[in-house]
């Protein structure tokens, strides 16, 4: 190969890493804000005195923790 198509190859690569970056900085962002929605829910959830109630923000709190595992997941698996 030539020193041009190395270069090229370099290059694609590099782009290739920083995309990876942001999309990984992207990833850990809506895994922050998932969890502060689950925090959110799970404080709804205590303060109310309803019975239902409380058993649908612990519930949208699980789901929350879900969304922000996946997405922490996927932070991590664009960074190696």
């Amino acid at each position: 190969m030539s020193a041009s198509q190395y270069r090229g190859q370099l290059d694609r690569k590099r782009k290739q890493r920083i995309e990876a970056d942001k999309k990984a900085g992207d990833y850990r962002s809506k895994e922050s804000t998932k969890r502060a929605e689950a925090a959110k829910a799970r404080q709804a959830a205590s303060k109310t005195t309803n019975n239902t109630t409380r058993t649908s923000k612990l519930r949208e709190a699980e789901r929350k923790e879900k969304e922000a595992e996946t997405a922490g997941k996927e932070a991590s698996r664009l960074q190696t």
